[in-house]
């Protein structure tokens, strides 16, 4: 089954399997997947419990797996990719300066030598990296901007690619982390993620006053949350 706890250090999602086991067992799989199995007599509270004391060792296990999920982005001329919900050819041109810019359908990537792959690489993800961060920022302010009159400004925006989720939230330091490969999908859908994460910031559980809360937000959230799932982001 599936499980939640909200922990100082964020939500925590885990599966639970009761097995015939003497003790309680924790695993974190290079995926970012918590699974834990414990034996049939002992209360679901007191495996919650146990998760939540070893959340921060959680969370830098997490943290972990997501810095190698960025380093595993690659991207050679040539390549579709999408952005913000529109797909784009890219094309690696010689030139002096390194930059990457925009125009109709095309991604183009200036670097010394279009035969330097780790170069290319280097260049997109700092473009990438620095559009997450912009987007996601703007896409944020406006929520703030549009429902002003709840405390769900964060006092952290941070951007970074994860395996297992779209995003993240730790109410207690009012940090928002939004997935990377988000900015593959269009903007209603990255909205729909980030009024998620804010709404957590007001209920850090996922209640039925936390859906109540969403619904503001986002009104259509369970149609959005579908067609995001449907596109296999990552």
């Amino acid at each position: 089954m599936q499980r939640q706890v909200n922990t100082q250090n964020g939500i925590i999602t885990y599966t639970l399997t009761f097995k015939k086991v003497k003790n309680i067992n924790l695993r974190i799989s290079s995926e970012g997947t918590v699974s834990v199995s414990a034996p049939k007599r002992i209360p679901v509270k007191v495996i919650d419990d146990f998760v939540i004391s070893k959340s921060v060792w959680i969370i830098n296990c997490l943290n972990k797996y997501s810095k190698k999920a960025d380093k595993s982005y690659e991207i050679t001329g040539g390549n579709k990719i999408d952005l913000l919900g529109h797909t784009y050819t890219v094309n690696t041109i010689n030139a002096k300066n390194k930059d990457v810019y925009i125009s109709d359908d095309i991604i183009f990537i200036r670097v010394k030598d279009i035969n330097d792959q780790k170069e290319i690489k280097r260049v997109f993800e700092r473009f990438y990296s620095s559009m997450c961060e912009r987007v996601f920022k703007e896409v944020i302010e406006d929520i703030c901007k549009d429902f002003s009159e709840y405390d769900i400004t964060p006092n952290k925006i941070c951007a970074r690619f994860m395996k297992t989720r779209f995003g993240s939230c730790i109410p207690s330091k009012r940090k928002i982390t939004l997935n990377k490969h988000l900015l593959k999908a269009r903007y209603e859908l990255i909205r729909y993620v980030a009024s998620h994460e804010l709404a957590h910031l007001i209920v850090p559980n996922h209640s039925a006053e936390f859906y109540s809360v969403l619904s503001v937000f986002e009104p259509n959230y369970k149609l959005l949350k579908k067609e995001l799932n449907d596109l296999n982001l990552f």
